[in-house]
């Protein structure tokens, strides 16, 4: 059984006593489903992945059931959560990689249990639905929450550099693909400074470059975040200081320097998924 997850609206950090508090994991969100004994594994975008995962056969939950949840990997040096790892482990066939990178499912949600539907339960009715059927394993665990304070959990989020934090009221149904304002997510941003050394010449892209032991180093491209008004100066300074251009690129001499954010770098040191901020002027 498919069903196309709930989806969340961005939000700054807030603090109310009618909204939980949750970590929000660094992985790939996934629906786990058993219907007469046969287990059933998507991603939020319809794609069955139940051959991927086979840790997951064995959820300790008798009935059937609808879970939604996230899959996340642990680096074993740092112990912390890796999205490029839950990546690897996410696109690799082989059986000895599935073995070298293990998979935890983190579960926040039950929405169909023993032949009941449990959608439109409020989130803490379905919280308790989950607590009481759903024990913990190595493999499969229960989201943890706490209520009201959101403010103090999110800077203890930042002080654990965790990804970011979601907030759900606690009175809030379960719709089905749909991007709900009771369902909030707070982004751990990183900031960097970047210099701009280049745009793509077809899709959409500023090229940025960071300076390290006093020379320039291209750390990404910059695709998101950008307005009419915000292009149209870029593109106004950038035409009068174009240096080379190969078949994909123009490249400009580094004076434009802007701000970004980030979800964090990635192994090969480089700016995951960049957004723009603000020219720094």
């Amino acid at each position: 059984m498919y069903l196309s997850p709930m989806l969340l609206h961005k939000s700054e950090p807030f603090s109310n006593s009618d909204w939980i508090y949750e970590p929000k994991m660094d992985g790939i969100r996934i629906t786990v489903s058993k219907f007469k004994g046969k287990i059933k594994i998507c991603t939020r975008h319809h794609n069955d992945v139940t051959e991927r995962f086979p840790e997951l056969f064995d959820i300790p939950i008798k009935e059937d059931f609808v879970l939604d949840g996230e899959i996340i990997v642990y680096d074993p040096e740092s112990k912390k959560i890796d999205w490029e790892l839950c990546m690897e482990r996410f696109m690799t066939r082989k059986f000895e990689k599935r073995k070298l990178l293990p998979v935890n499912y983190v579960v926040w949600d039950i929405l169909h249990y023993d032949g009941e539907d449990l959608k439109n339960l409020t989130l803490l009715e379905r919280k308790l639905i989950l607590e009481s059927v759903l024990t913990d394993t190595e493999i499969v665990s229960k989201i943890r929450y706490i209520k009201e304070h959101g403010e103090k959990y999110f800077e203890a989020i930042k002080n654990i550099d965790l990804e970011g934090m979601v907030a759900k009221h606690i009175d809030s149904t379960y719709v089905v693909n749909h991007r709900s304002k009771n369902w909030l997510k707070v982004i751990n941003w990183k900031y960097v400074d970047v210099y701009i050394t280049g745009y793509r010449k077809e899709k959409f892209g500023w090229l940025c470059s960071v300076e390290e032991h006093g020379k320039l180093r291209t750390a990404g491209v910059l695709e998101l975040g950008t307005t009419p008004t915000d292009r149209k100066a870029f593109y106004n300074v950038a035409s009068s200081i174009i240096q080379e251009e190969d078949s994909n690129y123009t490249y400009i001499e580094p004076k434009i320097k802007a701000r970004v954010k980030i979800r964090n770098w990635t192994r090969n040191n480089m700016l995951r998924t960049p957004a723009f901020d603000a020219f720094i002027v």
